[in-house]
């Protein structure tokens, strides 16, 4: 569980660094160098916002240096995309391989591309701030049960003793506290699958 939040939040950190190269891959394309020099100019630009150690900057380094060895831009992306597993990198490496087949404007593309991403970005943001209020709904719900049965056995003691005397009041009760258990269980479970679909 640990190990996933873990990857989970590199790989969002890795996304947004991503999206503010391409924006620097763009300018570089627009000032006229070629393909392969501008990933080179875009990780200069990285090293000023993310210094040397930034992962964008480690990841355009390896890239450069596997264009220097004869690899296509985009087969140098596709091998990022399957070691980060950014569905976002391996678009762009798609991405790369159509405009230069059919000749597109790169320029004009990767710079949509950023913006797609940086939408993207700010809807995960969104639905990640939503799902923190309802988080929180979510625990004081959970606690209310136990905080009601609490308070009453302390303010009017012996109220609730027929609940748990008998083999009857004894089951109800149990089959209440399975109930219990299930709904936060669930609700926890449901909680966590919303937010890993909106990463």
């Amino acid at each position: 569980m640990g190990k996933n939040k873990k990857k989970r939040a590199r790989q969002e950190r890795l996304a947004h660094q991503f999206q503010d190269s391409l924006i620097a891959l763009a300018s570089a394309l627009s000032a006229g160098f070629s393909v392969e020099n501008a990933v080179e100019e875009a990780r200069k630009e990285m090293i000023s916002v993310y210094g040397e150690e930034g992962m964008i900057v480690q990841e355009l380094g390896m890239i450069v240096r596997k264009i220097r060895m004869n690899s296509t831009v985009e087969q140098a992306f596709a091998e990022l995309a399957g070691r980060s597993g950014l569905a976002d990198i391996r678009q762009l490496a798609d991405v790369f391989s159509i405009a230069k087949r059919s000749g597109g404007d790169l320029v004009q593309i990767l710079t949509r591309t950023a913006e797609t991403l940086r939408r993207k970005v700010q809807m995960k943001e969104e639905i990640r701030t939503l799902m923190a209020g309802k988080r929180l709904e979510q625990k004081v719900m959970c606690a209310m049960p136990a905080a009601m049965l609490f308070y009453i056995r302390v303010s009017s003691p012996g109220f609730t003793d027929p609940l748990y005397e008998g083999v009857f009041g004894r089951s109800v009760m149990s089959g209440c506290l399975m109930v219990y258990g299930l709904a936060v269980f669930w609700g926890e479970r449901i909680i966590r699958r919303t937010l890993e679909v909106g990463m």
